[in-house]
């Protein structure tokens, strides 16, 4: 009997040390296994000290809509961007941040899999998404996130993955020359990070402002 194709929900490159040019490789490689309505996902680790080093958004974003002047029909809608910041579990300051920008195929969206009758209710249950949780109202429903820094890469590519793939799909990673296949996790938000607003009171010529900085697990 044949083994059933499990789908590709969701492409994912993380860049190391690479050059520009092999980021645009690596990125227009990758950019073919991603599905007519998906997204693909470049990721980085920023450094929190001034150095040079590549322009990986602007090398990605060129890879995948081409050059700026010359961009017209493109087959790729610009997705989004966003950070997240890695915190070890008594530290006070991020020790790293990843940061991501996304790309999506022109096709028909995740989202519009619900009204498939093929789709099975398991499969639903397991893609549930918990809107209601604190640390998603106040963590993933904003483009800066606040994440453990144990295993931070993964975390943060399990996020995503989460939240714009489907239960029975599975996710591709691309990292240098390899490629792995990545299992859909249930979104658990039990051992993540709630920002919470930590008013501090300062003035400047005797008007009251408030600045924010704690955070709780």
């Amino acid at each position: 009997m044949a083994e059933r194709r499990i789908a590709t929900g969701a492409v994912f490159v993380v860049v190391g040390d690479e050059k520009a040019t092999e980021v645009r490789s690596i990125v227009e490689h990758a950019a073919l296994d991603v599905p007519y309505g998906r997204i693909l996902f470049v990721l980085w680790t920023q450094s929190d000290s001034w150095s040079t080093g590549i322009p990986v958004e602007s090398t990605a974003v060129a890879s995948v809509l081409g050059d700026p002047s010359r961009r017209e029909d493109s087959a790729w809608d610009f997705y989004g961007c966003g950070a997240a910041r890695l915190y070890t579990k008594k530290g006070k300051r991020p020790k790293s941040s990843v940061l991501w920008v996304g790309f999506r195929r022109k096709g028909e969206k995740a989202y519009l899999r619900n009204k498939s009758a093929a789709l099975k209710k398991t499969t639903i249950a397991d893609s549930t998404i918990p809107v209601s949780d604190k640390v998603f109202t106040r963590d993933v429903a904003n483009n800066v996130w606040h994440v453990n820094h144990r295993n931070g890469m993964d975390r943060v590519i399990s996020r995503l993955q989460a939240l714009t793939t489907w239960a029975d799909e599975i996710a591709l990673v691309h990292k240098g020359r390899s490629r792995r296949r990545k299992k859909h996790v249930t979104l658990d938000l039990t051992d993540d990070l709630v920002p919470v607003a930590n008013k501090v009171e300062y003035s400047l010529e005797n008007f009251p402002f408030a600045q924010t900085g704690k955070r709780k697990k």
